[in-house]
């Protein structure tokens, strides 16, 4: 079963992520969704609200500590638990470590779906192969 996944994501620090991930979460599990949560980074506090969100527990998705096979393994094993994958990013879509954004939230995002896109044919009005435009995909 594929599990659809997004990542939610913000221009800086301090923009709002948390507090939206956490609303969209609540207000999915009102609907009756199983939603696991997952934060980039080794962030405790945020996933702390996102686990009371969701009712069950958050991971933590840590490009910096863990290797690219550790999170997608965990990011998979762990998201077939439920109907949807929620990724709360960290500081900006693009903040990395380097100019490049080595270890960002838009580089977690694309690597997740590219594991998850293998294969799949990219088109022009869907450049990152999401499906769904930038941030919403289904992993498996």
């Amino acid at each position: 079963m594929m599990t659809k996944g997004l990542v939610i994501a913000g221009l800086a620090g301090g923009s709002g992520k948390s507090v939206v991930t956490v609303g969209l979460i609540a207000a999915l599990v009102g609907q009756g969704k199983t939603v696991v949560p997952f934060k980039k980074g080794p962030d405790y506090i945020d996933a702390g609200w996102l686990k009371l969100a969701a009712g069950r527990s958050c991971y933590n998705l840590d490009p910096y500590l863990m290797t690219e096979a550790a999170i997608l393994s965990s990011f998979h094993r762990r998201s077939r638990e439920g109907d949807l994958a929620v990724v709360e990013g960290n500081r900006g879509l693009y903040d990395g470590v380097n100019p490049e954004g080595a270890y960002s939230t838009a580089e977690l995002a694309l690597s997740a779906a590219a594991a998850d896109t293998a294969g799949r044919e990219l088109h022009q009005d869907d450049p990152y192969g999401f499906g769904h435009g930038p941030g919403l995909s289904e992993v498996g």
